[in-house]
């Protein structure tokens, strides 16, 4: 906007300028020239209208008279300075930010060179990679270089100094790899000032590394033009070759005072605000643009982190937790809206439309007002994180939350305002243009718009700012619970596998014993057999009638007893399955209780670690939890001790059960060999040999006979369920004894946890 402030502006700024006509002589140019490339940029939107002769010589002089180079320049001199905020604005020497890089980093003109150059010299003072940021340096040699320039007036280009004397690689990570190209841009295609020479003393490795990133910025033309010198430089050869003693530092062997005495004074010559803020006036509509896109930029980075924060906060069931995802899903919303709102307005800034230029207009109010409605909803979100997070981070969403309201408000009023513009524009029939408008859009209406997009650039930084730290705490809570839940799914994974393995041995037991009654029935079956196969021979061989009905009758006798006996141990075998059976149903119980209390465990050790924020603040929170952290790994202990004692008590009893089995196969087989041996002796009753009978007395096989009665059954069954009862005796013990180290272990847990709840909360006050 063409306006007095304006001029005001270049006045100041050139107030002190070098003598244009001398400049001329010297440099050999041509005033003619110089109205002539006045000409050629007339038309270019981005440069100002009072742009002065004394600027557009500097361009002339820098591009070696050629007027397309020249023009190039120009336009990129402004279009760099309108988008890179971060390197030329906010250049009041007076700011605390600049007074502080004062202190940071030495700079200082020095006198003009013998082949008519600029110099300049840098070092950093403080060494602390945390104080140095390299926007802040660029910005300040610009400041000096540029108060230098309009002082002396053109000259054949200029030459940087730059001292690496204790630069480390914390240093480069203060530079954005944004700010070094568009740094480089503006020095090699924008600056009215050709680079003639760079000098780095003192380099180190760390000037390859910043060659690497560099690269994809230099051309070969500037790289040709980078010096680098080592610690042990000869300066004399350096005086000689590049630049004389008197015009260096004497903490290079030169002249010249020390640099930090050249810094002092530079500072104190540097020219106040005006001055520098010249170099920021443009039209009015770019200007609009420029920050309604910074404000929109400013929101990109708010949603993906709520989306983070979203994610996690839907993990934990409280109602705390469930109110933060609610708010979180409201600011997502509104900040998308937010940020469609910006778009849609600067669209209508760098494209002004020229067919229905109201309706346009009243969407955009209608939007704005939209949004500004949006805010009172939103305004519950502050609060809900206040319930987690503190209520100082409540005050302060409310704070910002406060500040969208009022910026939406005002831009809203901004285009009540505008819309009159446009209208009386389309009511006296002009076109509407970039021109028309910059000479009739309200100033106030423009300046409390520029205000609004700012504050919002500003807000969305803070907002930015606090959701980062929301979501730090947030992923700090995830990361601890994260590795507890992690333990739990061991643990559970554990309980399940010793679960399981109780189960295979019970069945191991149960299926072994089977097998072995099987067998120690075959076995009487098979003595058994051998005696029916000896007493088939008796009765082939004798001819006793007597003998003969009285084996026949103890033939039966002995037939009951093996149906019996075999009767007998299958029933032993189905009860002692049962008591196995049992035995097994009384662990699993407690295993599965187990397995809740371990659940309730982990679930118990989140809702705690959950809380702690709420009650004790999330900055606490993160400074006792975050990695590394004794309290995150006592945290996760918890669990697998736990775990430990279990395993401890399951495997403390379950062989048992095989031990059993073993014992109760050794009894069967006591029995059996008894029986076996009853009939081993009957066979030698009837042991036969060529026509005769040996040995075969009817006395022999009564007496036998008579033993395996069912009397002897009887004691046999008897002793079988006497061994039996001891047995699941010792069964019902390990229960006991497992239900007990299972107690003994909630036990232990509990004081363990009160210890951990007891250090987590003296860490949090402390």
């Amino acid at each position: 906007m063409e306006t007095i402030e304006l001029k005001k502006r270049f006045e100041i700024h050139l107030e002190n300028a070098f003598d244009y006509k001398e400049a001329l002589e010297r440099q050999k140019l041509d005033h003619n020239d110089v109205i002539k490339l006045r000409q050629r940029i007339a038309d270019k939107s981005k440069v100002p209208k009072f742009i002065h002769d004394k600027h557009l010589i500097l361009f002339l002089n820098g591009c070696k008279g050629n007027f397309d180079e020249a023009e190039k320049h120009i336009e990129n001199y402004f279009e760099i300075k309108i988008t890179s905020p971060e390197l030329f604005w906010d250049r009041n020497p007076e700011s605390s930010a600049l007074q502080f890089s004062f202190k940071v980093q030495q700079m200082s003109p020095l006198p003009i060179t013998p082949n008519n150059c600029y110099a300049f010299v840098h070092r950093v003072a403080d060494l602390n990679p945390q104080n140095y940021y390299y926007d802040d340096v660029f910005k300040m040699f610009m400041m000096m270089a540029e108060h230098a320039i309009f002082t002396n007036g053109p000259r054949e280009g200029s030459i940087f100094i730059s001292d690496w004397t204790g630069i480390r690689f914390g240093h480069l990570f203060r530079a954005s790899i944004s700010s070094i190209r568009k740094s480089f841009d503006f020095i090699l295609n924008a600056s009215p000032v050709k680079m003639k020479a760079i000098h780095i003393l003192n380099s180190s490795y760390l000037v390859q590394i910043l060659h690497t990133i560099c690269k994809p910025f230099m051309s070969q033309e500037f790289i040709d033009i980078v010096h680098v010198h080592p610690s042990n430089l000869n300066f004399e050869e350096f005086f000689e070759k590049h630049i004389p003693r008197h015009c260096m530092p004497a903490d290079y062997g030169g002249e010249l005072p020390l640099i930090e005495v050249l810094h002092a004074r530079n500072i104190e010559n540097l020219p106040t605000e005006p001055f520098f803020g010249f170099n920021i006036v443009y039209p009015t509509f770019a200007r609009v643009s420029s920050e309604c896109i910074k404000a929109s930029s400013s929101l990109v980075g708010l949603t993906p982190k709520l989306e983070q924060i979203l994610k996690i906060s839907t993990r934990f069931n409280s109602k705390e937790y469930n109110s933060l995802t609610q708010s979180v899903m409201d600011l997502r919303f509104f900040f998308n809206g937010l940020y469609i709102f910006l778009q849609q307005y600067s669209d209508f800034i760098n494209e002004p439309p020229i067919s229905n230029p109201l309706k346009v207009i009243t969407l955009l109010q209608y939007s704005a007002q939209l949004m500004e409605s949006a805010t009172t909803q939103i305004a519950v979100a502050s609060k809900n994180f206040g319930m987690i997070f503190g209520s100082n981070l409540e005050n302060v969403m409310d704070i910002l939350i406060s500040k969208y309201s009022e910026q939406l408000k005002n831009i809203r009023i901004a285009l009540e305002i505008l819309y009159s513009n446009f209208d009386s524009i389309l009511d006296s029939g002009s076109d509407i243009s970039v021109e028309i408008l910059d000479g009739e859009i309200d100033d106030q209406a423009t300046a409390d718009t520029l205000v609004a997009f700012q504050e919002i650039s500003i807000a969305s930084k803070q907002t930015t700012s606090v959701i980062l730290g929301v979501l730090s705490i947030l992923q700090t809570l995830e990361s601890v619970t994260a590795k507890i839940m992690e333990s739990g799914n061991t643990e559970q994974s554990t309980v399940s596998l010793l679960k399981y393995s109780l189960n295979l041995e019970i069945k191991s037991a149960k299926l072994q014993f089977n097998d072995h009654i099987r067998q120690n029935i075959d076995k009487i079956i098979q003595s058994y057999g051998n005696y029916s196969q000896a007493s088939h021979a008796v009765f082939s061989n004798t001819t006793s009638q007597d003998f003969l009905n009285n084996l026949q009758g103890q033939q039966k006798i002995l037939d009951d007893f093996g149906s019996q006996t075999s009767d007998m141990l299958w029933q032993f075998q189905i009860e002692f399955s049962k008591r196995l059976q049992s035995y097994y149903d009384g662990l699993y119980n407690t295993t599965e209780d187990s397995k809740e209390f371990m659940l309730a465990v982990t679930d118990e050790l989140k809702l705690f670690l959950s809380h702690l924020i709420i009650e004790n603040g999330g900055t606490n929170f993160k400074n006792c939890f975050d990695q590394p952290s004794e309290l995150q790994q006592q945290a996760v202990s918890l669990i697998a001790k736990t775990e430990a004692d279990f395993t401890k008590c399951v495997n403390d009893e379950r062989t048992l059960s095989l031990q059993i089995e073993s014992l109760m196969t050794f009894i069967v087989e006591d029995v059996t060999l008894n029986i076996q041996g009853a009939f081993d002796r009957l066979c030698k009753c009837s042991v036969t040999g060529g026509s005769k009978i040996l040995g075969v007395t009817k006395e022999c096989i009564n007496e036998i006979t008579t033993n395996l009665s069912s009397t002897s059954i009887k004691e046999d069954d008897e002793y079988l369920n006497n061994e039996l009862d001891e047995a699941t005796e010792i069964l019902n013990k390990s229960k006991d004894r497992f239900a007990a180290c299972i107690d003994n272990l909630k036990d232990t847990h509990e004081k363990s946890f009160v210890d951990f709840q007891h250090a987590s909360l003296t860490c949090m006050v402390s």
